[in-house]
């Protein structure tokens, strides 16, 4: 018992000095935002105030609109709108400042409180000789030391690989910063730099201060959303029974069935925007983080829309050239990773059949709802049938239109690494959620349509198209050194640099610097800094390949658990079996016992799967902060997802 005492003391020391550590980051960078952007103020401390201040007031609510909120808060800094340099940066940091004062202020609370109960235990032992309520008072005392200061100060624990594979990544990264800071910190001028740029360019020998801060918050905003997922609250949030639909799918017409009483705000937005766009589906993914996913990606459609016909039309930032349109974000590359992200949860999250209507027999004992405002309208069955109908209507119309659009966003980021994802998961998509059939005929109109490429590709009015020219480089056969030349030679560097320096690589952040000694003769590209293009290269090149090994696990890890917790095994065995016995097949598995899959989270894992085989070709998360935070983001959502089964197990206790 000592020794494991013993380690979980050194386990929550290593913990809080991880957190001291990230807090003390965030201040260098407010204070150097607010440096950098004097005498105009006042776009600075506008959202830093407003974010200590939500964060101070509840966690729960600084979370979910700072994830939200992720493309406006790039588009901002894009559209010079903020003079700030990165307001993504500045509002998470000012909101981690926010949560240990409110945490600081807990402790305080809790610590006066159990003083003041030992005074007055003390004082009634005295009095009395011997106090036989003692027993209570040492108990609610134990209570506030095991659960006094959670994040940022004293972490909750998280599930064991994941939360030590999160305390590991953040460990090298924070040590690799520190022997980066000690290599550098005799330069002329450095801490004046340090503590007066918030951000350093990729060909500044200090960008490793801004490459550790980035992933350094991503990691951190991972903690902190798998903790809220794991709690209670967060994993309550759609079983909420003051929330009730009476239309049972589409946009519907959401009722509170008590008014605003105690309970909370986020909670209640959360769920607000959650059945806005779902109806009263109670989704096996369960509450907390997992049920973010669909308002986020809503309201992220909706901002991308927006900035990309902001930058069409007003030019507002001037494109790179005629074909490089990327508002809200810095490259194609982002923002063709964000858009077929949210393209893929679209499509697979879509019920192309509601699960019950006004015709199922199970209607009157599951929708009470709808037999209410039967009852009190005088309304007809048959009326309450059409009602129903026309919003599952106007429910579907409006999920064709976001299809469509986020399909022409698609297209239109003129990003190969973005097309290329979207037709390999797509054919994932058709594997999970149609019949076997439909699935070979799919594959066969690929390979149909690869075939005409190739045969058309020499055609001078396709070379003259823009995007036909793109499509056709990357569905030509021919050989890899001709279709992107400078793309092996950047993954040739990597490999020079993994091989001088395999297990503790060369340092976060110096890929983009150090590349450019690795060149092979002949390479035109040779004395041209760049990044890998290829998130686990650059990171064995910087920080090892044990690092990256660890960090491919955590993702192997998460895809997993989303597959498993999304039902989408259970529904591929069924159909399997279907067609095995020559029975017809369907999306729904059969009735059997089987639960229907969650779509949602099967959604989530196949986006996270979409934007990392983007990133097998580009630089997004490695480098720029708003990918980080989506990545982290969708990671943390399907760890904390559940299934049906948690779902039944936690209604039953």
């Amino acid at each position: 018992m000592s020794v494991r005492k013993l380690l979980l003391g050194l386990t929550q020391s290593w913990q809080s000095a991880l957190h001291v550590a990230f807090i003390l980051l965030c201040g260098r960078f407010l204070v150097a935002a607010t440096r950098a952007t004097a005498p105009d103020l006042w776009p600075v401390v506008v959202l830093s105030a407003g974010s200590i201040a939500l964060g101070a007031w509840s966690s729960r609510a600084a979370l979910f609109a700072f994830i939200v909120s992720l493309p406006l808060l790039n588009g901002l800094g894009k559209t010079f709108l903020s003079n700030c340099a990165s307001p993504p940066s500045l509002v998470f940091a000012a909101m981690v400042l926010g949560l240990c004062l409110r945490q600081l202020a807990s402790c305080v609370a809790g610590l006066r409180s159990k003083v003041e109960g030992q005074g007055v235990e003390g004082r009634e032992q005295e009095a009395g000789g011997g106090y036989q309520g003692g027993g209570t008072s040492a108990q609610q005392n134990l209570g506030l030391r095991e659960s006094s200061c959670p994040l940022p100060l004293t972490p909750c624990p998280l599930p064991a690989f994941i939360g030590l594979a999160a305390d590991v990544l953040s460990t090298v990264v924070l040590l690799s910063l520190a022997l980066q800071i000690f290599r550098h910190q005799g330069g002329v001028g450095f801490w004046t730099k340090f503590w007066g740029q918030p951000v350093f360019g990729y060909g500044d020998p200090m960008y490793f201060v801004t490459s550790a801060f980035v992933w350094l918050q991503g990691l951190f905003c991972f903690r902190m959303l798998m903790e809220e997922g794991e709690s209670e609250v967060g994993r309550g949030i759609l079983n909420a029974p003051q929330f009730e639909d009476q239309t049972d799918g589409g946009l519907g017409i959401i009722r509170p069935t008590d008014r605003f009483g105690l309970q909370q705000v986020t909670s209640r937005l959360t769920a607000w925007l959650r059945l806005g766009v779902k109806g009263d589906e109670q989704s096996p993914a369960g509450g907390g983080v997992s049920a973010w996913v669909g308002p986020a990606f809503l309201i992220y459609g909706i901002t991308i829309g927006a900035f990309y016909l902001l930058q069409r039309i007003l030019n507002v930032p001037d494109p790179y050239d005629s074909t490089r349109w990327c508002m809200p974000f810095e490259d194609i590359h982002s923002f063709g990773s964000f858009v077929v992200t949210l393209f893929i949860f679209a499509v697979v999250s879509w019920e192309l059949k509601p699960r019950r209507g006004p015709a199922d027999p199970q209607w009157s004992r599951d929708a009470p709802v709808a037999d209410f405002a039967s009852a009190a309208t005088g309304a007809s069955r048959l009326q309450v049938m059409n009602r129903w109908m026309r919003n599952i209507w106007i429910g579907t119309i409006f999920r064709a239109m976001c299809l469509v659009g986020l399909l022409v966003l698609v297209v239109l980021s003129w990003s190969r690494a973005t097309w290329l994802a979207g037709a390999l998961t797509l054919l994932l998509v058709a594997w999970f959620r149609l019949p076997r059939r439909w699935t070979a005929a799919l594959v066969g109109l690929g390979v149909v349509a690869v075939a005409i490429i190739n045969l058309n590709a020499d055609r001078a009015s396709w070379k003259q198209n823009i995007y036909l020219s793109r499509l056709t480089s990357l569905t030509r056969f021919e050989d890899l050194e001709n279709k992107d030349p400078s793309r092996i030679n950047l993954y040739r560097k990597a490999l020079g640099l993994i091989r001088e320096h395999p297990l503790v690589g060369h340092g976060i952040g110096s890929f983009y610097l150090t590349s450019v000694r690795f060149a092979r003769p002949g390479d035109p590209y040779a004395e041209t800094p760049n990044f890998a293009h290829n998130f686990l290269l650059q990171m064995a090149a910087e920080l090892g390949v044990p690092v990256a090994g660890l960090f491919l696990a955590l993702i192997a890890v998460a895809l997993w658990r989303g597959y498993r917790r999304s039902g989408a095994g259970q529904t591929w065995m069924a159909a399997k079996r279907r067609q095995n016995a020559q029975e017809p097949d369907s999306i729904r598995p059969p009735a059997s016992g089987l639960q229907p899959p969650s779509y949602e989270t099967l959604g989530a894992t196949l986006a996270l799967t979409a934007y990392l085989i983007t990133q097998l070709t580009a630089n997004a998360l490695n480098i720029y902060i708003s990918n980080q935070f989506l990545f982290w983001f969708l990671m943390a959502a399907m760890l904390t997802a559940r299934s049906e089964d948690d779902s039944g197990s936690e209604r039953a206790a």
